[in-house]
Formats: structure tokens, C-alpha cells, sequence
């Protein structure tokens, strides 16, 4: 069940003087279960199994979230190039959190692993006051918004073992700064220091089972994460040239950090987070650029990125690189008389250095087709075909194929589809990747080819 709701009061009070009251509340009650069924013993020595022909261990979670966000905002025009801007505001949310873990044995008898460290039941309450000071300033067409907000941070958490209380009070500035060199092109520059608190599922005291291979266990302890954060943004939209053009750069520097620990034991892990004084830092880079040529639109696309950053596994503490680029052009129809049709080419480069250092790289060529004829049928199609090579130089590849033939007539509620799903009948798809502290491959396998007839009525 999920609620939403909010409200919003604006008051002009003269030409100089404007206020903003707004409040948002929110509230989301979940209940879901996991269920592991297998007839192998797994985790062995990180859960509490007993000896049986069948394992069957059921996980029930109730999550209760409530959140109420309240902003008083005071605008003050001094002139045309100078304002001020005062704001008054608190949030405030709260989480309760019940986990079990049961065994449910053939016999009929029930393994709780309550009495083996796990179950969790913990009460959240996070609250955040904070007075912010913003002078808004132009210069010709310059624009800046230099800010600092005093936050008060009020962290309380009540658990089976013992409760835990914290209050921090930070000054948090800010830049924004913005020039525009004309309606359609711009440049814009954005700074932050942020102080970041712990979600309520990384505190918790207690085992948790993951998944099943994993398992983890918070740290009540946990203080907040701090950071830096600066971007630069550059647009330029033209419709006489046809022209877009959108361009980002971003730095990311965390100086306290919140990163987990891994236990690994063949494929079997143990996580649990710790707060460090290791900086991370992330970059990076991104475009696109969009130009009209003729009858078509050719784009092309990059993103960049570079994170650095501290990992302990099995107690040995490593600098690791984690890097990835992507590159891709596309070229699609610009004439509505025309059926819509797009080809587009990606290639990614990712690295992977640490304990061990690791290459990948992809290829994937993709095809769209969508086109009305007779006036009410409508075709569509997409084509894609992937190529991956890990540094061990193994490659493999997957093609997916979809098609849609459809007849509806303009305001009539009856329509007929004929549609195949996975026409090529591809079995797997294989793709690589790395996580933090892992270099993966990973097999998904997909469903056979589906030919289905569809009439619906809407009523």
C-alpha cells in the first residue's frame, strides 16, 4: 500500500515580497517474501540448515516507510539584479523494519534462525532541520546563486539488542552559477557539500540472508557519509539548424565513505558495511549531439567514467579502478510522410583494476522499423544483436528479434494483434560485467519463441 500527498500555499505579499509553504507526506507499507527451494545444502557455515532431502527456507519482510517533508520559502527582490532567499524547513522519516528467516523442514517442523543470530526488528527515525541563506546575483548575463544551509541531523534507531542515538549539526554551501549566451545556449556550473546518513537496512544489528550466495550483516554504528559534488553542464538547441547539443562533466569526491566489507568462500559471501576515512572519487563525461540532414537525424553519443576507490576482501584492503567507455551513433528517419526506421551502432570498453585486472568490451547493432499503412494497420520491428569478448579473449553473442502486425481503427475500442516474441528463437543471453569487488558472467536464459493472436475491446 502506498499514500501520497501533499500541499502547497503561495502568497505574494508585495512586488519585493513572495512565501512558499509546502509539506509532502508519504507513507508505503510492504510486505514481500523470498523463498528459496533446492535439494543442495548451500551457505554451509553462514546459515543455520538442518540436515534434510529438501531445503525450503522462507524470508518475510514488513517495511513500513513514513516520510513528512515541510519547506517554508521567503523570496525577496532587491532590485532586478540581486535577491535573497530564505528558507526554513524539516524532514522528517521514519522506517520499521521486521525480518524472519525460517527453515520449513519435510517433517514438518520449523528451523527459525532467530535463535542463530538472524531475524531483525528495527525502529528508524531520521530527522533533518535545517535554515538555508541563498543571494541570488546578476551580472549581465551571468547568473549565480551562492548558498549555506545549517542542517541539524537527529538519528535514533531501536533494535532487539541495544538502541543507538546521534546528533550532528553540519554547514552545508553551495554554488550555482549559470551563463547564457543566448535563448537557445547555455553553460551551467553546479557545486555541493553533502552529508549523507545511512538507510535503515545497512543498520541493522542482526544476520540477513541475501540471496543465495550472500548474506549480510549491518552496523548499528554507522555515521554519515560526506561528499563533494561539482558538475558542468553545456546546451545549445537550434531548430533553424537543426541542431542539439548537450555536453556534462562531473566530479564526485566522498572523503567519509561508507563501503562494505566481503567475506568470500568460493562463491558463497558475507557483507557488512564499515565507515572509512578512504576517499572515492568518481568522474565523468557524457555528450550528445543530435543534427538534422535532410530527410534524417544522425546522433551520436559518448559516456565516459572513472571511479577510484578503497575495497576490503578477506581482510586484505586494495585501491581499485573501475572504469568504463561508451561510445554510439545512430541514424534515424526525419519525414513524418515516411515509416519511422532507426539503425544505431554502441561499442563499451570497461577495465577493471585491483587484485586482479580484467578487460571487456561490447558491440551491439540494433534496428527499429515502425510503419501504418492501409490506415489502420500498423508494423513494427526491432532487431538486436550483441557481441561481447572478455581478456581471456572468450566471445559470445545473442540476437533478440520482436515483431508486432496490428489493425485498430481511428476511436474504435476493438483492436487485433499479431504478435512474435524472440522470432529468432534465441536461447541465452550472455553479457559481462564488474561489480565492485567482482568480474562477472552472467547466462540469462529466455523464453522460446512466442506467437500469440491478441483481441481486446476497451470498454
Amino acid at each position: 500500500m502506498q499514500i501520497k500527498q501533499f500541499l502547497e500555499v503561495h502568497k505574494q505579499v508585495n512586488f519585493k515580497h513572495t512565501t512558499t509553504f509546502v509539506v509532502n507526506h508519504s507513507y508505503d507499507n510492504q510486505k514481500p517474501n523470498n523463498t528459496w527451494l533446492t535439494d543442495t545444502e548451500f551457505l554451509t557455515g553462514l546459515i543455520p540448515l538442518e540436515n534434510d532431502t529438501f531445503y525450503n527456507i522462507k524470508q518475510v519482510k514488513k517495511i513500513k516507510n513514513n516520510s513528512i517533508d515541510a519547506l517554508f520559502k521567503h523570496y525577496w527582490i532587491l532590485n532586478n539584479f540581486n535577491h535573497l532567499y530564505t528558507n526554513i524547513g524539516n524532514n522528517l522519516g521514519t522506517t520499521q523494519l521486521q525480518i524472519t528467516e525460517k527453515q520449513y523442514l519435510t517433517d514438518g517442523s520449523i528451523n527459525d534462525f532467530a535463535t542463530n543470530g538472524f531475524g531483525n526488528d528495527l525502529d528508524y527515525l531520521l530527522n533533518d532541520l535545517y535554515l538555508g541563506l541563498e543571494y541570488k546575483f546578476k551580472i549581465g548575463k551571468w547568473i549565480n546563486k551562492p548558498a549555506i544551509y545549517a542542517h541539524y541531523y537527529h538519528l535514533k534507531t531501536q533494535q532487539i539488542a541495544a538502541n543507538y542515538q546521534l546528533n550532528n549539526t553540519f554547514l552545508q554551501p553551495s554554488w550555482l552559477s549559470e551563463y547564457e549566451f543566448n535563448t537557445s545556449e547555455s553553460l551551467k556550473f553546479n557545486y555541493s557539500l553533502i552529508n549523507e546518513f545511512p538507510e535503515a537496512n545497512l543498520l541493522l544489528e542482526r544476520y540477513t540472508l541475501q540471496s543465495y550466495n550472500s548474506v549480510f550483516k549491518g552496523n548499528a554504528l554507522l555515521r554519515n557519509e560526506r561528499f563533494h559534488n561539482a558538475s558542468l553542464n553545456y546546451t545549445k538547441n537550434s531548430m533553424y539548424r537543426g541542431l542539439m547539443l548537450f555536453a556534462n562533466g562531473s566530479f564526485t569526491k566522498k572523503v567519509r565513505t561508507i563501503r562494505n566489507e566481503i567475506g568470500l568462500e568460493g562463491i558463497n559471501q558475507f557483507t557488512t558495511p564499515i565507515l572509512a576515512d578512504n576517499p572515492e572519487t568518481t568522474y565523468r563525461i557524457s555528450g550528445n549531439i543530435e543534427k538534422k540532414i535532410y530527410k534524417f537525424k544522425l546522433s551520436l553519443n559518448t559516456n565516459l567514467s572513472w571511479f577510484n576507490y578503497t575495497q576490503t576482501l578477506n581482510n586484505q584492503t586494495v585501491t581499485n579502478d573501475r572504469n568504463n567507455q561508451n561510445l554510439g551513433i545512430g541514424l534515424r528517419t526525419a519525414n513524418k510522410k515516411w515509416p519511422s526506421t532507426g539503425v544505431s551502432y554502441n561499442k563499451t570498453f570497461s577495465q577493471f583494476s585491483g587484485l586482479t585486472n580484467s578487460k571487456l568490451t561490447s558491440d551491439q547493432v540494433s534496428f527499429n522499423v515502425n510503419v501504418t499503412f492501409w490506415k489502420h494497420f500498423n508494423f513494427k520491428t526491432d532487431y538486436e544483436v550483441t557481441f561481447n569478448e572478455n581478456s581471456n579473449n572468450m566471445a559470445t553473442n545473442y540476437r533478440i528479434a520482436n515483431a508486432h502486425l496490428s489493425f485498430q481503427k481511428k476511436n474504435n475500442p476493438f483492436r487485433m494483434e499479431l504478435s512474435a516474441q524472440n522470432f529468432l528463437n534465441n536461447s541465452t543471453i550472455i553479457y559481462n560485467s564488474f561489480s565492485d569487488f567482482m568480474i562477472s558472467n552472467t547466462t540469462t536464459y529466455t523464453l522460446p519463441r512466442i506467437v500469440m493472436l491478441t483481441i481486446s475491446y476497451k470498454l
